[in-house]
C-alpha cells in the first residue's frame, strides 16, 4: 500500500509547511506593544487602543476637582 504512505507523507508536509506559515503571520502581527500587554505599564487606554490622548472631536473626561 505505497499510496497510503505516499498520502499520509504529502499529508505530514502539508500540515509541518502550513504550521511553519502560520507561526510566520503571528509573528508579522506581532508589536512591540505585544511584548508589554498591560496598558498600565505603558500608560496608555486600552479602549482606544492604547493611546491616552482624547480622540479628535470628542471632549476629554476630566476627574471633578481639576481644571479641563
Amino acid at each position: 500500500m505505497a499510496s497510503d504512505t505516499d498520502r499520509s507523507d504529502r499529508l505530514a508536509a502539508a500540515l509541518r509547511a502550513n504550521l511553519q506559515r502560520r507561526k510566520a503571520q503571528a509573528r508579522a502581527r506581532r508589536t512591540p506593544q505585544d511584548e508589554n500587554p498591560s496598558p498600565e505599564a505603558s500608560g496608555g487606554n486600552p479602549a482606544t487602543g492604547g493611546s491616552s490622548a482624547p480622540s479628535e472631536g470628542k471632549p476629554a473626561i476630566v476627574p471633578d476637582g481639576e481644571a479641563g
